[in-house]
């Protein structure tokens, strides 16, 4: 899931944006958009290191899946201000809620829902690779698996036809700390180009 934030409210700036010449603007749009982008990859790196309570309810060990910030937030130019993409699983959320539903993009009829240590943030896939011998008894909305023949199934996942995820606006900085940061490398460079 891609999220795409529009930084365009400069605050006190605009006006000034308005009377610069085309080509100090974007100038001006870059260092802005270059440093909103920094402060939302250093926002998603520390939450990324206190988020971890499917794992800590598991005893699994986290996945890191937020601190992948290098090349999943990428910012960028636009004519009237700058943008940030991010390119992660379920950061979403910070704008909106999600429902993930079935029969899933791959075509699978039921979403999995990691129950055991070694299943948390694997697939079905990823852990057969591994070994696994994994299995649903019956119509079951469960999937048991085991490493070793003679040993007991453990309680991998959980089948699901729909999971639904809380709007968490916590995942990102509020537009108004993004726009603020902007403005702020952007006076700064102002103030650099005018001490020149």
């Amino acid at each position: 899931m891609n999220l795409k934030i529009q930084i365009t409210d400069f605050g006190k700036l605009a006006a000034l944006l308005r009377i610069v010449k085309p080509a100090g603007r974007r100038r001006l749009y870059k260092v802005g958009t270059y440093e909103a982008c920094y402060l939302v990859k250093r926002h998603v790196r520390k939450i990324g290191f206190q988020r971890h309570a499917t794992a800590s309810r598991l005893g699994a060990q986290p996945t890191g899946h937020f601190d992948i910030t290098r090349h999943a937030i990428v910012p960028r130019v636009t004519g009237d201000g700058g943008e940030i993409k991010i390119r992660i699983p379920g950061i979403g959320r910070a704008r909106h809620e999600i429902t993930l539903t079935t029969p899933t993009s791959r075509g699978r009829k039921f979403l999995t829902i990691p129950e055991h240590p070694a299943a948390y943030g694997k697939t079905v896939e990823t852990l057969r690779r591994r070994g696994w011998k994994i299995f649903r008894p019956g119509r079951a909305k469960i999937l048991l698996g085991y490493r070793r023949k003679g040993e007991k199934p453990v309680k991998l996942f959980a089948l699901a036809e729909q999971a639904h995820f809380r709007k968490d606006p916590s995942l990102l900085p509020t537009d108004a700390e993004i726009g603020n940061a902007a403005a702020a490398a952007m006076a700064a460079e102002i103030r650099r180009v005018l001490a020149r």
